[in-house]
């Protein structure tokens, strides 16, 4: 499969389609849509299945994809979220790294012109279902452990590059989905 962008002509009500990224057998699984808040153009995270990568594109102009390796895994990804907002997170994308059962953040450093992966949870099946959402001076990480059947949030405070752990729910947390209204995270899960 290929993964494709789908947009609404305003004006005439028709829908138009372009090809995103179709290098694989098997490209465009578990995708997140996002408008870069920087560029005010569509940006989309998603999974290469053919190589087990990450990849990020933003779309530059009707039908121009400009694609990237995010991250690369050896065995796949999945549950990707992605998220913009903070100065050096930009995009920042989460997922579930299926080889290693970890949860995964990969980040565009600006600095640097690269992107940057970091292990957030290693101890059992972590980052199911994962939700990646920023608060005003915060990036959080919603994430689900199959091995312990619990909620988890990741914070990182101020952007210190720490994250801190705090378990929100016991007994499920799964299909997470959360919001910053300004003041407060607010989400919602499946237990």
């Amino acid at each position: 499969g290929r993964l494709t962008f789908a947009l609404r002509n305003i004006t005439t009500g028709k829908w138009g389609y372009e090809n995103v990224d179709s290098s694989g057998d098997n490209v465009g699984r578990s995708s997140d849509l996002v408008e870069s808040r920087d560029t005010d153009k569509y940006t989309v995270a998603y999974e290469d299945n053919t190589t087990g990568s990450v990849m990020w594109a933003e779309r530059k102009a009707d039908n121009d994809w400009q694609v990237k390796v995010a991250a690369t895994t050896k065995g796949g990804a999945d549950f990707i979220s992605m998220a913009y907002q903070a100065p050096g997170y930009e995009p920042a994308i989460s997922y579930y790294d299926a080889y290693s059962a970890d949860l995964k953040l990969t980040y565009f450093a600006a600095q640097a012109q690269a992107f940057t992966v970091k292990t957030i949870a290693t101890t059992g099946e972590q980052g199911l279902y994962s939700h990646l959402v920023f608060g005003q001076t915060t990036l959080n990480i919603l994430s689900y452990s199959k091995s312990a059947d619990k909620l988890t949030l990741f914070s990182d405070d101020a952007f210190t590059d720490t994250l801190t752990a705090n378990d929100l729910a016991t007994n499920g947390g799964k299909y997470i989905s959360a919001d910053w209204n300004g003041f407060t995270l607010d989400l919602a899960y499946f237990d």
